[in-house]
């Protein structure tokens, strides 16, 4: 990954997919850091800031809340404890466990034909 440095706000939010707002959030929930402000400038993000919000971003999609995102966050800052590796484990046993219920519900999906009826289902309505 290129090195990006300097990046405004926007430019981060735009490189992450996200809104402005949603990266002012994250700040307010600790789970990403304000840079300095530089007298008379601009707050400026680095890559490690991006890599970090599209982290953020990744596990909430995956059904993680904020507070085991920090947790999990907190495993990579090096500020964690026992209790939060095993937090991060019991999180990890459960992705697991949705993906398998996920590929299980696909198999069935596909095999009893739930997907064709659907489809059928849909054209009919139209």
């Amino acid at each position: 990954m290129r090195a990006i440095q300097g990046l405004s706000i926007g430019r981060l939010a735009d490189a992450a997919d996200v809104n402005v707002e949603t990266i002012r959030f994250y700040q307010r929930k600790g789970l990403l850091d304000v840079p300095d402000k530089p007298p008379g400038g601009i707050r400026r993000y680095t890559d490690t800031d991006l890599v970090r919000l599209r982290f953020i971003e990744s596990a909430q999609k995956l059904g993680f809340r904020l507070g085991e995102v920090g947790e999990l966050l907190a495993l990579d800052d090096g500020r964690h404890c026992r209790g939060t590796a095993l937090s991060a484990v019991a999180c990890l046993a459960e992705v697991r466990e949705k993906i398998r219920s996920l590929k299980k519900l696909e198999r069935r999906w596909r095999i009893g034909g739930f997907g064709a009826a659907a489809m059928q289902g849909r054209s009919a309505a139209r």
